[in-house]
């Protein structure tokens, strides 16, 4: 896998994770900072991909 790959899968499930805080202003102030200091966060936060966290054995 590479990093990419790798990147929006973790984005994906820390949207997942940080579902709940969604409204929140802290939150909102977190994803902004990601979005200004990372143009992979910008671009792929808009994707709105999800994901759970894998299941079985971490090799």
């Amino acid at each position: 896998m590479n990093w990419e790959d790798h990147a929006k899968r973790l984005l994906a499930q820390f949207r997942v994770t940080t579902n709940r805080f969604i409204g929140e202003q802290w939150f909102g102030n977190l994803v902004n900072d990601l979005k200004n200091n990372s143009s992979e966060f910008s671009q792929w936060w808009g994707d709105q991909e999800i994901s759970g966290t894998p299941i079985g054995e971490k090799n």
